[in-house]
């Protein structure tokens, strides 16, 4: 009888061992290649952006539509910008607070470029129905933002001006549709001025 126990257990031992389980790893590794393509392609397309700035040569003077133009002065601060309109004149120029906020210096670009924008949307609407071709568009939009009553603005830094700031202001120049624009050093009175305002 105990000879029988043993046969039957040793039976049922080794159809355990028959139905151990085999884990394919084949699915897992492609799932890894999949994620690591994944992760490879996101970290290539968010490479940080980098934005040359040119300033000007001094001595060199470009004529502009003095009622056209609006200067933006940048500090060391983002909660403090200026911005006066016309030519600088230290007795009666008056330095409007604004900041970066869509309140707040984007709202007053898009009140200065205001009619552009309405041309540019009446020439785009003729692309659109097929009124006037691409060359035709093309042409239209350079008269357009090269006009002589077209708005210019001018984005003038200081010494602890970073260049975030002035990244934030032409990426504002650009939501806005402004396209003439100089960066510039801005002058001892008018870094006085800015300076006596923030306090």
């Amino acid at each position: 009888m105990a000879e029988i126990i043993n046969e039957s257990s040793s039976k049922h031992s080794s159809k355990r061992k028959k139905h151990e389980v085999h884990l394919d790893m084949t699915p897992m590794v492609d799932l890894a290649f999949l994620l690591l393509t994944f992760f490879v392609l996101a970290a290539s397309l968010a490479k940080p952006k980098s934005l040359e700035l040119i300033y000007p040569s001094e001595g060199k003077n470009t004529p502009v539509n003095e009622r056209m133009v609006t200067t933006i002065l940048l500090g060391d601060s983002a909660h403090k910008v200026f911005y006066y309109r016309g030519m600088f004149d230290v007795d009666s120029t008056q330095l409007i607070p604004t900041d970066f906020s869509s309140h707040g210096l984007r709202h007053v670009l898009f009140a200065l470029n205001e009619t552009g924008l309405h041309r540019l949307n009446q020439l785009h609407d003729k692309l659109i129905a097929q009124q006037i071709s691409q060359d035709e568009y093309d042409a239209g939009y350079k008269n357009l933002v090269n006009d002589d009553d077209a708005p210019m603005v001018v984005i003038k830094t200081m010494k602890g001006t970073k260049y975030e700031y002035v990244i934030s202001t032409i990426d504002e120049l650009n939501i806005t549709g402004i396209r003439k624009r100089i960066v510039q050093k801005m002058s001892e009175e008018e870094a006085v001025r800015t300076e006596r305002e923030r306090k």
